[in-house]
């Protein structure tokens, strides 16, 4: 007895059943819009960051439109050197508050950015003390708590 030979089957190619052509445009559809959305709102957000009531910027220019003397810490929360004038700042500052503004910039927030560019930062921290005139003095580095209080009662008893 002959045999005859076996011949492949041959099976249409299918897609997985657990992801139909439906759901897989309707997910990229969603992933689409989300970065449209996205995109959208993260500019109209760097716009009006500068405007933002209680920003860094929005305290300098009240401050500046005041002429109120003013304190313009640049600091960050991951410098050593920060964090020790962050500590001598808040330990010196309340004692001037009611004469002095305080106008605190953390450079890792883009929305600090036009104050940065504005003042030239080039290292942290850094210190601007701006007088009722406008004129600054900038001290870059940390200081002494010592000439932290000689530049606080330079600004209050001007």
């Amino acid at each position: 007895m002959r045999k005859e030979p076996v011949m492949p089957r041959r099976t249409a190619h299918k897609r997985p059943p657990s992801s139909p052509l439906w759901l897989t445009l309707i997910g990229i559809g969603l992933i689409l819009i989300g970065l449209y959305l996205g995109l959208k709102l993260g500019r109209q957000s760097r716009i009006s960051a500068e405007f933002e009531p209680g920003s860094p910027q929005d305290v300098y220019q009240q401050a500046l439109r005041a002429g109120q003397p003013m304190l313009v810490f640049f600091h960050s929360t991951d410098c050593h050197s920060c964090m020790v004038m962050m500590e001598r700042v808040a330990e010196v500052y309340p004692s001037y508050a009611a004469k002095v503004v305080l106008v605190d910039v953390i450079v890792s927030e883009w929305r600090n950015r036009p104050l940065m560019e504005q003042f030239g930062l080039r290292a942290i921290p850094t210190m601007v003390f701006i007088d009722r005139t406008g004129k600054a003095t900038t001290m870059v580095g940390p200081i002494e708590v010592e000439q932290l209080i000689a530049a606080f009662e330079a600004l209050s008893t001007e």
